[in-house]
């Protein structure tokens, strides 16, 4: 609230727009903004007049600070921001009249994907109906790949700087990869304490937001100054230093933890500081007492049912099928080998042993686009083996998806004629992709 004083009359030198734009991004409804406004503006006018503008939850005689009302990371930057980029994305698509044809287009991968029922990868299929936040978290795994190659491919980038269809593209390629980097060092496990690196990826993403905006809208402001979540960025680096990486702050399966909370409150949220304690303590108590029960009568855990839930690879029918999606240029899933060179792909249907081939890569034969290296990549038939179903699932380094490079194909009729060169980018669970150098985080 020192911010905003300030910079109604002096300092920041806030114009009203600006302001109210912040505001809301603090959690401030728009029918207390024109009183909150005109209350400031009085304060400074007379300071000892002693106005109360300043709202009881952010005031410092709270019990809960505005700290603690932390907007699930979830919502935030996937219903909202990355929704949100999305938005900006497709509508440029709908001035060009293409959004139909970037839908069929991505929609045959994003397919492929779905039908994996990958726990760390759930996908559907556009036009965005009916999405949960999950679903926008996957497609934001692969988005230099889905978005970015279908731009380049479908889109006809010409190479003239001054040319203002160039200039937009590039803009929103940027705001694609820069979400890409955001998200990905925001969910990562190495990076997402690292406060300096989250708050240089917030911000060179709201400036890729900014300029995109300028082209596509025609005011660089028209998205982040209209919706909070955009500011709201901001206030993860320090969110994240007083209660951990947003990674903590999972919804469940199916956004299943909402699904237990909405029963308890009713429908007007502004409530006292002691209602939301209260609340919280009662749901707290009842997973509590449903978590005992459910241990005394358990007998044994089902890890069968665990690893359906948290499926990491699918398997495939037999290495026919798999070297016909290769060869089809559509996404693999696959998984890293302790100790083992390259990445596998599992074969086969039977309940106790799982048959497996490698991949092998040339490191020294890439293609970059988007910030997403693609590697040549090859089927090592000799490789297979059969190996017992749960050592394998110890021996599991990490799950990855192979995505085609696909520049340049995109929309050619689909009659076998087109030529595809096996290059692939591996993107893996952890938020990570492959690069010349190795596993590491986007950048």
């Amino acid at each position: 609230h020192g911010e905003t004083r300030s910079g109604v009359g002096a300092g920041y030198r806030w114009h009203k727009y600006v302001a109210e734009a912040y505001l809301r991004s603090m959690g401030i409804g728009g029918s207390l903004l024109k009183s909150f406004w005109a209350n400031v503006k009085a304060n400074i006018a007379n300071s000892s007049a002693g106005l109360d503008f300043i709202p009881y939850v952010h005031s410092d005689s709270c019990l809960l600070k505005m700290p603690a009302f932390i907007n699930s990371p979830m919502h935030l930057v996937m219903h909202g921001v990355a929704t949100d980029s999305m938005e900006i994305v497709h509508k440029h698509l709908t001035k060009l009249q293409k959004l139909s044809t970037f839908e069929t287009f991505a929609n045959r991968y994003l397919q492929e994907i779905e039908r994996f029922r990958l726990g760390y990868c759930r996908t559907r299929r556009l036009p965005k109906t009916f999405w949960l936040a999950e679903d926008i978290l996957g497609l934001t795994r692969i988005m230099p790949c889905v978005y970015g190659l279908a731009f380049a491919d479908n889109l006809k980038l010409t190479s003239s700087e001054s040319d203002h269809h160039t200039k937009t593209m590039r803009s929103v390629l940027q705001l694609l990869n820069s979400l890409h980097v955001m998200v990905s060092t925001l969910m990562s496990p190495t990076k997402s304490t690292d406060i300096g690196a989250i708050k240089k990826s917030i911000n060179i993403f709201l400036s890729c937001t900014h300029r995109a905006c300028h082209f596509v809208y025609g005011q660089g402001d028209k998205m982040w100054a209209s919706k909070g979540n955009f500011l709201s960025l901001l206030n993860l680096p320090k969110q994240i230093e007083l209660y951990g990486p947003v990674r903590w702050y999972w919804e469940g399966s199916a956004e299943a933890h909402i699904h237990e909370i909405k029963p308890h409150l009713v429908e007007n949220l502004r409530k006292t500081p002691s209602y939301f304690v209260a609340k919280l303590s009662l749901i707290f108590k009842r997973k509590l007492v449903a978590w005992l029960r459910k241990t005394r009568d358990t007998d044994s855990d089902n890890t069968e049912e665990t690893y359906r839930q948290s499926k990491g690879f699918y398997r495939y029918a037999e290495i026919d099928d798999l070297r016909a999606k290769l060869g089809e240029a559509l996404p693999v899933s696959a998984f890293q080998l302790k100790g083992y060179p390259g990445v596998w792909a599992a074969l086969g249907n039977t309940r106790d042993t799982v048959e497996i081939v490698a991949l092998k890569f040339i490191y020294a034969d890439i293609k970059e686009y988007c910030g997403m290296p693609f590697f040549k990549t090859h089927l090592a038939e000799n490789s297979k083996a059969s190996v017992n179903k749960k050592k394998l699932l110890e021996a599991i380094d990490f799950h990855l998806i192979l995505f085609p490079f696909i520049c340049g194909q995109g929309l050619v009729a689909r009659n076998n004629t087109w030529h595809f060169e096996g290059r692939f980018a591996l993107i893996y669970e952890d938020w990570d992709i492959l690069t010349t150098s190795g596993k590491s985080i986007p950048s």
